[in-house]
């Protein structure tokens, strides 16, 4: 690969994952592209989880598209400890990478091997010494000298997080990042030394001001005089205080919260501190930071009420959608995108009735944002033929696609964990249906006068049918299970559903 100036660097991410046990942890995964050349390139950062020398570890590389769709792998590359050697590879949609740990090969000759394929999980948020803590300054007057203390050190399954935020295994007595013991850490980093600690500083103060107080021997007009200077400096104080000091301080800690991927928390206080910094600018950066990680895009779809009328949209991020306004902007029914974000706010819910009776929609693709589908949000869409869902749907409510009678196949996202009463009632055409693993049983009506229904494909089992789910569905005639036939027990089965007695069942 060229010299590093000349990179497009197609991502940077970081991770806060770990393998169980492993004494090796990826900290940071780039994937780049030189200019003049077609090969990708990916380099990995990690970090040794204590006292130990590592002589290299091997890893497979999962390479994946811009919304995080696995494309490739290579197994077994063999990688070092800290930057590892670019691995390069022929790629031009691959924007991000992975790495599991396969095997880690000790200096003294031992190894450490994922004999059980153990996938990276993701950590805890480690508690934070915040500057509002009232032993804040005892922390860093202790720890001068010794470690940084951003993070409370603590301790998960099999290992122990040092102040550094570096995990290292259990046996460990260093940190592998900044060599800090943990025996300094478990005997000063504690509440009761720490309390300790500052009441003897409190007493050293106390008894240097005494002294000071007793050597000085200033006159009644001096004493009036720095009287009158401490009130206006108290005063400046003050106000520096609510227009500075708490404002740099929530400041502060909404960056924190935005690096730590508590978007929603970090944009509030953005909104709360108004004019100051950058704050407005901020919100909106953080808001943007939130959908691209929703979606898994670098380029996330956003627009205004002002851009677009027709849409609205609270401050819980419920969008809402308004039929005659999108007609008097000449509006092409064609084909309708849910935006990502609106108004500065990410979208996450379609409204009840969002675009009910809307008969001229025939392709809408749902933003990856949106978890939920309101009630009757489709109901009537008669020309309604394609529905891309997003990848991150959870709920679909009650009467949704009710008498979409040009939906002829629907295949539902793995998350979605909820359908409601009716959803397809109605849908004449629909004869293909594939629902996720998270389905366990079908609503009252669900796919009532649905006459075209031929298939259904299930990924788990279900453990109830309702009450006129399959009425007048006289073309049913397989259901297939992506499992084996030892996982099925028959469902309870509601009253009107005679065609699925007749249903031929198909197992993996």
């Amino acid at each position: 690969m060229s010299d590093k100036t000349d990179q497009k660097i197609l991502s940077n991410r970081s991770f806060s994952e770990w393998t169980l046990s492993c004494p090796v942890q990826i900290k940071r995964i780039k994937v780049f592209r030189s200019n003049d050349e077609e090969k990708t390139a990916v380099l990995v950062y990690s970090a040794v989880c204590g006292d130990f020398e590592i002589d290299s570890y091997t890893a497979d590389l999962i390479f994946l598209d811009e919304r995080k769709q696995e494309i490739a792998s290579i197994s077994d590359v063999i990688l070092l400890c800290g930057e590892s050697d670019a691995v390069e590879f022929v790629s031009d949609k691959t924007v991000f990478a992975e790495a599991i740990i396969k095997n880690v090969k000790f200096k003294n000759g031992d190894i450490w091997e994922n004999t059980e394929n153990i996938l990276p999980v993701r950590l805890d948020e480690q508690e934070i010494f915040w500057q509002t803590d009232p032993l804040y300054d005892t922390v860093k007057s202790v720890c001068s000298g010794i470690v940084e203390p951003k993070y409370k050190p603590d301790t998960i399954d099999g290992a122990w997080r040092c102040a550094c935020g570096q995990i290292n295994l259990e046996s460990s007595k260093k940190c592998g990042q900044c060599a800090c013991s943990k025996e300094w850490l478990d005997s000063h980093l504690n509440t009761e030394y720490l309390q300790q600690h500052k009441d003897d500083v409190k007493k050293t103060d106390h008894k240097e001001k005494k002294k000071k107080k007793a050597s000085s021997g200033l006159s009644d007009k001096v004493k009036a005089f720095l009287i009158l200077v401490s009130f206006i400096v108290l005063v400046a104080l003050v106000v520096l205080t609510f227009t500075l000091f708490i404002p740099s301080i929530r400041y502060a800690n909404a960056e924190k919260l935005a690096a730590a991927g508590e978007y929603d928390k970090a944009v509030d206080i953005f909104n709360d501190l108004g004019d100051f910094k950058d704050s407005s600018e901020r919100a909106y950066e953080v808001t943007y930071k939130k959908a691209q990680e929703i979606t898994g895009l670098e380029s996330v779809y956003l627009t205004t009420s002002e851009e677009s009328p027709w849409f609205s949209i609270t401050e819980e991020g419920v969008l809402s959608f308004n039929k005659s306004k999108f007609e008097e902007s000449n509006g092409v029914w064609n084909h309708i995108r849910i935006p990502d974000i609106v108004d500065g706010i990410v979208v996450s819910e379609l409204i009840e009735s969002f675009m009910i009776n809307c008969e001229d929609l025939a392709v809408i693709t749902i933003s990856d944002c949106v978890e939920v589908i309101g009630e009757q949000a489709f109901l009537g869409c008669s020309y309604l033929h394609t529905v891309n869902f997003g990848k991150n749907i959870r709920e679909i409510k009650e009467r949704v696609f009710i008498k979409c009678t040009s939906l002829e196949s629907i295949k539902l996202p793995d998350t979605v964990e909820f359908l409601g009463d009716r959803v397809f009632n109605n849908c004449t055409k629909l004869n293909n249906v594939k629902l996720g693993p998270k389905i366990t049983s079908l609503g009252n009506y669900l796919f009532s006068m649905c006459s075209s229904l031929e298939r259904i494909t299930l990924e788990s089992p279900i453990t109830s049918i309702g009450e006129y789910a399959f009425y007048e569905c006289s073309k049913l005639e397989k259901i297939n299970c992506n499992f084996s036939e030892s996982e099925w027990t028959e469902p309870s089965v509601g009253e009107g559903n005679d065609y699925y007695k007749d249903v031929e069942l198909t197992f993996e």
